[in-house]
């Protein structure tokens, strides 16, 4: 039994496509100062756990979240107790793949 998804593409989708992969190489040559380029990789991590435990009926605010990972305590009622726990644990598994992709780059 195979997939088959139903959509079609469009002409303004791929326009956008185009866009967006145009966008990417203009980021992916820039000469960015490694502080920067670290700075801007922690961010996307907090707010890509924030989010994504967000989506699942986590209450904290996004400043909470980053205190958190900052390793600082933060108030929060019961349950968002729970996501504390997530939100480490999932700090942990990216800090484990950005740790993967840094070996691999190596080896490539």
């Amino acid at each position: 039994m195979s997939y088959n998804p139903v959509f079609r593409t469009t002409s303004g989708m791929i326009k956008h496509l185009g866009k967006i992969e145009a966008a990417r190489q203009i980021v992916e040559n820039l000469d960015m100062p490694l502080s920067l380029e670290r700075e801007l990789r922690q961010e996307a991590s907090i707010k890509m756990t924030h989010y994504s435990t967000k989506i699942e009926g986590n209450r904290l605010a996004l400043k909470q979240t980053k205190e958190m990972l900052a390793g600082k305590d933060v108030i929060a009622c019961e349950i968002d107790k729970y996501y504390c726990k997530i939100i480490n644990a999932t700090e942990e598994t990216f800090a484990l793949f950005r740790h993967c992709l840094s070996q691999l780059r190596i080896v490539l």
